[in-house]
């Protein structure tokens, strides 16, 4: 028999992932000892922390020369007030005059706490 024929013939009775064996886990041993990451930061705490300075940012924007640019701060400011504009099926003129009302209130309460910020 030839030295390639008996290599066949060895490798054909061995089992394909015995050269694997030396890289397998270890029984009690884990196959990730330090565990899952930690987070590095906790992207929600971190918005709320940031939430005040960016509502101040989209107030000063809408005072942009560029209308686009005001446009779009001003419609993020709504929609975060009042909520996305919906499609009515009925008269809701009362309760959108009311949270009109509440929202020129918070308007008026962020640009004088703009105002001092910038007068700091």
């Amino acid at each position: 028999m030839s030295k390639t024929a008996s290599k066949t013939a060895a490798n054909s009775q061995r089992n394909p992932a015995d050269h694997l064996k030396q890289h397998r886990f270890k029984p009690g041993q884990s196959g990730n000892p330090r565990g899952r990451p930690k987070k590095v930061v906790d992207v929600e705490e971190k918005a709320l922390e940031n939430a005040e300075k960016a509502l101040e940012k989209l107030i000063t924007l809408m005072g942009s020369a560029d209308e686009k640019v005001a446009l779009q701060a001003a419609q993020q400011v709504l929609d975060r007030a009042v909520g996305k504009a919906t499609q009515p099926t009925a008269d809701v003129t009362s309760s959108h005059e009311e949270k009109l009302r509440e929202l020129e209130d918070r308007y008026e309460v962020a640009t004088a706490a703009n105002e001092d910020h910038k007068a700091a």
